[in-house]
């Protein structure tokens, strides 16, 4: 089974490489997205929050709603997930 994986991960990069083209005006913007460490949505409150913080409801609904204007504002040609993107510990549908 890791050796069928490994083959579809480089054919899917071999097709995305093909595919990646600089903008014509020469950027090429990459938004890396690491650690989200997403688990129950609103049930998974956030974790190591200032004083400040800690007054104003938190969870994994706001993580998701931080990419989503990420991905809004900066029009990324390429998006990286990296890290720990799931918290495996306390997601219960895994």
């Amino acid at each position: 089974a890791s050796t069928m994986m490994a083959a579809v991960s480089v054919a899917w990069w071999a097709v995305a490489a093909a595919s990646l083209r600089f903008r014509a005006d020469g950027t090429f913007t990459v938004l890396q997205v690491a650690d989200m460490h997403i688990a129950n949505g609103p049930a998974s409150a956030c974790v190591d929050l200032s004083d400040a913080h800690r007054a104003h409801p938190c969870s994994d609904v706001n993580t998701t709603a931080l990419l989503r204007r990420a991905l809004r504002a900066v029009d990324a040609d390429l998006v990286v997930f990296t890290g720990d993107n799931i918290f495996v510990d306390e997601c219960t549908d895994v």
